[in-house]
C-alpha cells in the first residue's frame, strides 16, 4: 500500500459555471503533490449548494479522457467524468469551469456550453510547477479529523472524563500493570 499524496496548493480561485441554466460559482484549488510529479485541481466549495467529489483530480488523469476523442471538435463536459473516483453528476461540469478559468479550456465558438482545448497548457503547467506553494489539507481529509474528534469528545463526555484525564487514568493503569511484565521472569516469580 502507498502512502496518500501530500498537496501544496499554488493558489484557491472561483470560476463561474458553465452550465447554461447555472447560477453561483465553484470554487477550486490548483495543487501540486510534494514531489513535483503533478498537477492537481480540487474542487472545494459550490456557491449554489449541490454535491461534488473534493477529491484531487490530476491533470494527467485530465489529459487522460482526451486521449481518445478529436480535440478539434467542441468538447463536452462529460467527456472528464472518468477522471473522478467519485460519481457525483456534476463533477466534471465543475472541473470544466475550473479548467476554463485557467484558459486549459476556452468556450467553443458555435456551442457555449461546450469547449475548446486553449493554447497556453504548456505554460500554465511550467507556471504552476515553478509558483510558490503553501501546505494544503484536503476539505475530505478535514472531514475526517472533525468527524474523529467529535466521535472522541462524545466518548469523553460520555465518561465524564477530559481527554487529559482519560489519558492519564491509561498511563497510570499502564505503570501499575508493569512490574508483572518483567523480562526473563516467568509467572512463579511473582506471587498472586
Amino acid at each position: 500500500m502507498t502512502a496518500p499524496l501530500n498537496y501544496l496548493c499554488i493558489k484557491t480561485l472561483t470560476a463561474p459555471k458553465t452550465g447554461l441554466n447555472a447560477k453561483g460559482g465553484i470554487s477550486y484549488a490548483v495543487l501540486r503533490d510534494t514531489e513535483g510529479a503533478d498537477i492537481y485541481f480540487c474542487l472545494i466549495a459550490n456557491e449554489a449548494g449541490g454535491y461534488h467529489s473534493q477529491e484531487p483530480v490530476s491533470l494527467s488523469a485530465i489529459l487522460r479522457c482526451l486521449e481518445a476523442i478529436d480535440t478539434s471538435q467542441p468538447i463536452p463536459a462529460k467527456t472528464f467524468k472518468s477522471a473522478f473516483v467519485g460519481k457525483s453528476a456534476n463533477n466534471s461540469g465543475f472541473l470544466v469551469a475550473a479548467l476554463r478559468n485557467e484558459s486549459i479550456l476556452v468556450a467553443a465558438p458555435d456551442v457555449s456550453y461546450q469547449h475548446m482545448l486553449g493554447d497556453n497548457l504548456d505554460e500554465w503547467r511550467k507556471a504552476v510547477m515553478n509558483a510558490p506553494a503553501e501546505p494544503f489539507e484536503l476539505p475530505s481529509r478535514k472531514k475526517e479529523k472533525a468527524v474523529t474528534k467529535d466521535i472522541t469528545n462524545a466518548a469523553d463526555e460520555g465518561t465524564g472524563k477530559s481527554r487529559k484525564s482519560k489519558k492519564a487514568n491509561q498511563s497510570a493503569a499502564a505503570r501499575l500493570a508493569l512490574p508483572s511484565l518483567e523480562i526473563g521472569g516467568n509467572e512463579d516469580d511473582h506471587p498472586a
